[in-house]
């Protein structure tokens, strides 16, 4: 076991508090969605024994202090918990479970749970990837083949599971790709990992291909005006992209480094040379903050200016069981709404704990 360690290449100012110390994996969503309450009073987080599936989601106060439980959960992971989101009104949260109902049946979808009274509703049918606290939707990706299955593409509903409406139909994205040569030769082809613009004018679609042994084959962001018009293909990538503040703008890394382009496909320019982990933008937009797995800057927290493409080391962030989706830990990096720490996951301790990082001045 690890004990915490602080990395001489690091900010020698930098302050780290571990907010939870606990005997489970505690485990934050993921690094484009907040934690934190929209009035940045609470932070909401899962946990579960460690190899287990059941799980609990919990809120506590922003300083890590009053932590209880909301509601029970299952279905667990590694890689996001239970991926919980919060509402526009910061008055419930929705996560991803399965439930019995009164007949024994067994169903997996999304919940939601109010803080006041505990209050749980089951939303059967819906999806939850994203939650815009601008335009108050729900949106998530189809991707089944099934006799049964939905239209694949992708959806959005109202806060309460109503209005289910379908946004984008994979095929037509399939048919916007600049690489449909290469489509006949994915054993599997779909959408992953889109996104509300911060203003909720936009959604970002990402077309993700892979051939029978895994290897990316494709890998395309679209970007469509929330209902879903004036769709475009805006640029290809490798992994892990995200919005800008300010809604024009997005990021994702390449083969050769991390890249900015605008939402209607121009201005592509590259930001670094570091194309590693989890980047996203500090509230302001004047700082990116990504976690590393390799190189110069492994195991560690850094951050970039994207005017400059400095790379500053922010904190060391060792782990006891790798960087695995299945056993180990993303650190998942994710800013509070001030713009002065980021919340991330470690397992230095030897499991998953949430801790917060300051970012010097």
């Amino acid at each position: 076991m690890l004990s915490p360690r602080r990395d001489t290449r690091c900010c020698p100012r930098t302050a780290i508090v571990r907010l939870t110390h606990s005997p489970f994996n505690d485990k934050h969503a993921y690094y484009d969605i907040s934690p934190w309450s929209p009035d940045g009073s609470l932070i909401a987080f899962s946990s579960a024994l460690p190899g287990e599936r059941a799980a609990g989601l919990n809120i506590m106060d922003a300083d890590g202090t009053n932590i209880r439980k909301l509601a029970d959960a299952d279905g667990f992971g590694m890689h996001t918990g239970v991926f919980n989101a919060w509402a526009p009104d910061g008055e419930s949260v929705y996560f991803n479970t399965a439930w019995t109902d009164e007949t024994g049946e067994r169903h997996r979808g999304v919940s939601r749970v109010w803080l006041d009274d505990g209050r749980i509703e089951r939303y059967e049918g819906v999806g939850m990837r994203q939650v815009s606290w601008a335009n108050g939707r729900l949106l998530w990706m189809e991707n089944g083949r099934g006799e049964d299955a939905p239209e694949r593409g992708l959806y959005s509903a109202a806060l309460d599971g109503s209005d289910v409406r379908l946004l984008c139909r994979t095929a037509d994205i399939e048919a916007l790709s600049p690489t449909r040569e290469m489509h006949g030769q994915c054993a599997s082809i779909g959408l992953t990992n889109c996104k509300w613009s911060p203003d909720g004018s936009k959604v970002m679609v990402v077309l993700v291909g892979y051939d029978a042994n895994g290897s990316q084959l494709v890998k395309e962001i679209y970007i469509a005006n929330a209902d879903g018009s004036d769709l475009h293909f805006v640029m290809t990538f490798a992994h892990h992209h995200i919005w800008h503040p300010n809604s024009q703008q997005v990021i994702g890394n390449c083969a050769d480094g991390l890249y900015i382009v605008n939402a209607d496909g121009t201005g592509r320019r590259k930001l670094t040379d570091l194309a590693q982990g989890h980047p996203s933008f500090s509230p302001d937009g004047s700082m990116i903050v990504t976690d590393c797995y390799g190189g110069e800057y492994a195991d560690m927290l850094v951050l970039i200016d994207p005017e400059s493409g400095e790379i500053t080391p922010l904190c060391s962030v060792p782990t006891v069981h790798g960087r695995s989706h299945e056993t180990g830990t993303h650190p998942h990096p994710c800013w509070a709404p001030d713009g002065r720490s980021i919340l991330y996951d470690s397992d230095q301790e030897g499991h998953c704990q949430l801790y917060q990082v300051f970012v010097p001045e």
